[in-house]
Formats: C-alpha cells, sequence, structure tokens
C-alpha cells in the first residue's frame, strides 16, 4: 500500500515535533513528484511479447476487451482499465506519511484536475498531470487544514518527489520533512531547550543542528537504516509477536482511499 514513508526516521521527528507544537497549528501540506518526459512513440515491446507468451485474457479479466497490445501490459499503470493513474500511484506515499504525522486520517472531501498534455501518443488514457486538493480535520475538529498533491511527468527540471520530500506548514513556522532529516523554519526566534529529551524517543535520532535563532535542522543518525528496511523489520517482528504493527490493514486502507478519492475525483471532474 506504499506506507513505507511512516517507518522512516524523519517521520517520526516530524511526529514529535508536531506535537511539540514548534510550528503551531498545521493550516497547509505541499508535496510534489516529477519525472522527465519520454520521447514519444518511445515504446519497443520486447521480441517475445507474443499473444503466445503473455495469457492477455487472463491479463484483462473483467477489465473492456480490446485487441493485444503489449504497452498495455508492460505499462498497465496508464491506463484506468488496469490502474488509477498517477493519483493512485504515487500520492498514497505522501498521505500515510501525514495521516502517521497528524492524526488525521479520513479527508472531508478531495478534488483533482488533470490531463494529458504530453503523452498524445496512445500510449496513455490518465492524465500525465495532475493536481489534486485535500481537506483533512479530525474527529475533535482540533485540527484542520488543506493538503496540495501534485504529479507531473513532463516535468524536465524539477526533480521533485514527494513521498520522501514534502512540506508541512503551520501558523508559527514551517517543516521540510525528509526519510532522514526534518528543517524547521520559524517565523520568531525558536526555544529547543528539553526538546532534545523528547526526540531521544526517537529511534535513529541523531543530533540538531542549529542554522540560525529561526532554522533548525534535525538528523537521523548516519547510516542508520532507512525506511524501507525499518519498516519490513517491523513487519516481520510484528507477524513474530514482537509489537506492534506500524501500519495496520486500517491504516493502509484509510491511506489507499484516500489516493483512491483523488482519482474518482480527476475521472468525475468533480469533488468526492
Amino acid at each position: 500500500m506504499g506506507t513505507q514513508g511512516v517507518s522512516a526516521v524523519g517521520t517520526h521527528l516530524a511526529k514529535a515535533l508536531i506535537e511539540s507544537n514548534i510550528i503551531g497549528k498545521i493550516n497547509f501540506v505541499d508535496a510534489r513528484f516529477s519525472a522527465a518526459p519520454s520521447p514519444l512513440n518511445g515504446f519497443r515491446p520486447p521480441a517475445e511479447a507474443t499473444p503466445e507468451n503473455i495469457w492477455w485474457d487472463q491479463f484483462l479479466g473483467r477489465a473492456p476487451k480490446v485487441p493485444f497490445t503489449p504497452q498495455r501490459f508492460f505499462a498497465w499503470r496508464n491506463w484506468g482499465d488496469y490502474g488509477t493513474g498517477l493519483a493512485g500511484d504515487l500520492f498514497v506515499h505522501v498521505i500515510a506519511s501525514i495521516h502517521f504525522i497528524t492524526g488525521c486520517s479520513r479527508p472531508k472531501k478531495v478534488y483533482s484536475d488533470g490531463d494529458i498534455l504530453y503523452y498524445n501518443d496512445g500510449s496513455r488514457d490518465t492524465p500525465d498531470v495532475i493536481y489534486s486538493l485535500f481537506d483533512y480535520e479530525n474527529e475533535a475538529k482540533t485540527a484542520h487544514f488543506k493538503m496540495s498533491l501534485g504529479a507531473n511527468i513532463v516535468d524536465g527540471i524539477s526533480k521533485e518527489w514527494g513521498s520522501t520530500n514534502f512540506e508541512i506548514i503551520g501558523n508559527k513556522g514551517s517543516m521540510r520533512v525528509t526519510w532522514d532529516a526534518v528543517t524547521v523554519k520559524t517565523i520568531k526566534e525558536t526555544e529547543i531547550k528539553g526538546l532534545e529529551r523528547t526526540l531521544r524517543q526517537v529511534g535513529g535520532f541523531g543530533e540538531i543542528k542549529k542554522i540560525s535563532d529561526t532554522e533548525y535542522v534535525f538528523l537521523a543518525k548516519p547510516d542508520f537504516p532507512d525506511a524501507h528496511f525499518l519498516h519490513f523489520q517491523n513487519f516481520f517482528g510484528a507477524v513474530r509477536g514482537d509489537g506492534k504493527n506500524i501500519a495496520m490493514v486500517e491504516f493502509g486502507v484509510e491511506a489507499s482511499a484516500a489516493a483512491l478519492l483523488s482519482f474518482e475525483s480527476q475521472v468525475k471532474r468533480q469533488v468526492v
């Protein structure tokens, strides 16, 4: 389900820092995914990609019957018949981390807009550029914020990857979250005395670097395992009875559901 980001040290540091109120009340989250475009009409199927070697009818399942098309098989994520486009593919990674950090898990409403702006060569029917807005509020109504998620796979320069790099905005400052560091910038001078003791409870926490009176970087230990390793470690440990799974089934379902709402909104061209 793409929840591995919740095991990153940076994500746990961000959660602890949010709970410390260092950037105040959250009002906005911003994340982007980008990739450079490929040449149009550039797909070349392997020589072995034939109807004799690919069980085409089984692949289609209950999807609409179409003639054998290798590109649909190898790049199934491009097609709404088999996948949920960029929103379903990428957005869940950010959503899972935000749910973990904020404690909010069900958006009140979602609006998405996307189009095919470059890949007009018949290689996809889902957008190559999509942007979504999410409205989150917890049940206690103590947290309410907007989230913007975007994906642009015809962006040749930005090299943004939201699942490992996103920004949280609060009324007292901002927080840039990556898997191994959190950079906090505040409006006024920040007092972090006593904060280190709290962060020491986060496994993998390394040190605090002061950039200025209004900017600090909170770092993971050098060479500490990354989120992928830690996620597997946690899962196998939970299976063996050593602790609780950090991303329970319900957590994964809620993160995936929010991503699917984004795709549904884009298809329907309306708020869901």
